[in-house]
């Protein structure tokens, strides 16, 4: 009767070691896909002024998708308790993430980057204008981008890389410079594209 006993707790206990297998193998591949989160360093921005044109991350997305090729959705990510980060996340024709940033913040940033561009004279004084009048940015980025956690608070980026050479990533680059008016700047290679 004992040996039944024990050998009855075995099983259970294998049983359960399977199980428990199971789900620390379940758990590991979902470990192994992060959620996907903009990135904190755009590859490309595209310049713009809100108050004359009118972009949230419907609007953008109903653009996006009015496109044969392109699908875009809305997304989010929780940065802290209470406090989602939404963005857009085209699936197709590339993997990319795209933050509106229509901030104040954003907007003098804009504006010392047109003082910059001035002084270098990197942009013909027209463009200087238009871009002093930018108020907003759409920030684009690729999703595999890599980031590294330095400790609990600080979080590195390490690599951004997006071919803007390629088809798909001009196409969607284009939409975004058309729906929004907006100047190009490549933040990989520190220029302006060319109007």
């Amino acid at each position: 009767m004992q040996k039944l006993q024990i050998i009855g707790t075995a099983l259970v206990l294998l049983v359960l070691a399977i199980i428990l297998v199971f789900f620390l193998k379940r758990l590991e591949e979902k470990a192994d896909k992060p959620p996907i989160c903009p990135s904190p360093m755009p590859a490309v921005m595209v310049l713009y002024n809100s108050r004359t044109i009118k972009l949230d991350s419907g609007k953008l997305i109903e653009i996006l998708n009015r496109t044969e090729g392109v699908a875009a959705q809305e997304a989010k990510v929780a940065l802290k308790p209470g406090m989602n980060l939404t963005y857009v996340l085209i699936t197709e024709p590339a993997e990319l993430t795209i933050v509106i940033n229509d901030s104040p913040a954003s907007e003098q940033d804009n504006i010392e980057m047109a003082n910059e561009a001035e002084e270098k004279k990197q942009l013909p004084g027209k463009t200087i204008s238009k871009l002093k009048q930018c108020t907003a940015h759409l920030a684009l980025a690729p999703i595999n981008h890599k980031l590294q956690a330095l400790d609990e608070k600080t979080i590195q980026l390490t690599t951004i890389d997006l071919d803007l050479q390629k088809p798909e990533v001009q196409k969607i680059l284009k939409i975004l410079k058309d729906s929004s008016q907006g100047l190009v700047y490549d933040c990989q290679s520190d220029e302006w594209l060319e109007e």
